[in-house]
């Protein structure tokens, strides 16, 4: 099995949330589709934009293909120092001549993972990441023979927004859509639970209404087997 993170795993659910969540306004970035002519059994397909937020959805021959089961996203990264693009490989190969059709947010947006832009633009909801504990897979589990893990990660959402009714809306509907998760076949998801919702009113330090609720999720995570040899 090919080596997994916890952040594989958050990007896909991120991108889950950004693609079927409350829209962005307008004037946060643009949607873009990049297509592509595939040669005979072509799996990897570069993006050429280099301000990629989330890649959306894909589409092959006129197919939707599912995030996770018939391809994955690899974004530049610590994990993946060496691109610079988004990098999209299909499960399998494509057929020679039938267009691959990859459409993304590219510029900002108002969804990030933690704090760490410099935009104050609201609304602005933020994904934090609080705990996360390991648990071995056992007899009967996809990852019995040892090349997997449970991951119970806990997150913290945070919605802010100058207006009160703006702010009620996008919380509920985030809150919702993370108790839709398992519904929605999100990939090696297990379990999602949104709970916890709080309104924090109008918070004068960040001049915003702001709201919080905690998010539990169980997913798997692989990792490749080690081989042991002699020494």
């Amino acid at each position: 099995m090919t080596q997994e993170y916890i952040e594989t795993r958050e990007n896909e659910f991120f991108d889950f949330l950004n693609t079927y969540g409350p829209a962005d306004p307008s004037t946060r970035g643009t949607e873009a589709t990049e297509s592509f002519t595939a040669t005979a059994g072509q799996t990897v397909f570069n993006l050429a934009s280099t301000t990629v937020k989330y890649v959306r959805g894909i589409t092959n021959d006129g197919v939707f293909l599912r995030r996770g089961y018939d391809y994955k996203v690899d974004y530049p990264g610590l994990i993946n120092p060496s691109l610079t693009t988004p990098r999209i490989t299909l499960t399998t190969g494509a057929v020679i001549n039938k267009v691959v059709a990859i459409k993304y947010h590219q510029g900002d947006n108002w969804f990030d993972m933690e704090y760490s832009r410099d935009s104050d633009i609201m609304p602005r909801v933020v994904m934090m990441f609080l705990t996360a504990s390991q648990e071995y897979a056992g007899l009967g589990d996809l990852g019995q023979d040892g090349n997997a893990q449970f991951i119970n990660a806990t997150y913290q959402f945070e919605i802010r927004s100058l207006s009160a009714e703006q702010a009620k809306y996008i919380t509920n509907r985030l809150f919702d859509m993370c108790n839709q998760v398992r519904q929605a076949i999100l990939y090696k998801t297990n379990a999602c639970i949104a709970t916890d919702m709080t309104q924090i009113n109008f918070d004068p330090d960040t001049n915003a209404y702001t709201w919080q609720f905690t998010v539990y999720i169980q997913w798997e995570v692989g990792f490749d087997k080690v081989t042991l040899t002699s020494y």
